[in-house]
C-alpha cells in the first residue's frame, strides 16, 4: 500500500474525474477499522502545508467565503440586533467567545470550548 500525504492536487479533464470516483469508491469500500487506520497515518504537518498553499493561491476566494460565513453575524452587531458577545452562555467563561449558529435566526454565544462540544463529531 502507497502511503499518501496531504491532499492530493486536484486535476481537470475526463481521465481525472474518472480516476477521483475510482478513488473515492476504493475508500468507501473499506471497512471502518481500515478507515481509521489510514486517517491516523496519513501526515498532519504535510496536510497542513497543502492547506497553506492552496490558500495562498487564492485569498480572495478563501476571504469571500469566510466573509460569507461571518457576514450576517457582523451585519447585525453593526445594526445593533445583536451585542458582541462577551459571555458564554452554557459555561459562563469570557475568554474566546463567538456566536455559534443553532438555525438560521438563531445564535448562542459560546466560547470556542464549548462550541467545538457542540458539533457532532465524526
Amino acid at each position: 500500500m502507497v502511503l499518501r500525504t496531504g491532499r492530493p492536487v486536484t486535476k481537470k479533464g475526463a481521465k481525472a474525474a474518472k480516476h477521483r470516483k475510482a478513488a473515492r469508491q476504493w475508500y468507501q469500500d473499506l471497512p471502518q477499522a481500515e478507515k481509521d487506520a489510514y486517517v491516523a497515518r496519513r501526515s498532519k504537518e504535510a496536510q497542513r502545508k497543502a492547506d497553506a498553499k492552496r490558500y495562498a493561491k487564492n485569498p480572495a476566494k478563501r476571504k469571500a467565503y469566510h466573509k460569507e460565513r461571518t457576514g450576517p453575524i457582523a451585519a447585525r452587531i453593526e445594526k445593533g440586533e445583536l451585542k458582541p458577545p462577551t459571555r458564554c452562555s452554557r459555561c459562563g467563561s469570557t475568554k474566546d467567545v463567538e456566536y455559534h449558529h443553532r438555525s438560521d435566526t438563531r445564535v448562542v454565544a459560546l466560547c470556542t470550548k464549548c462550541n467545538n462540544r457542540s458539533k457532532p463529531s465524526k
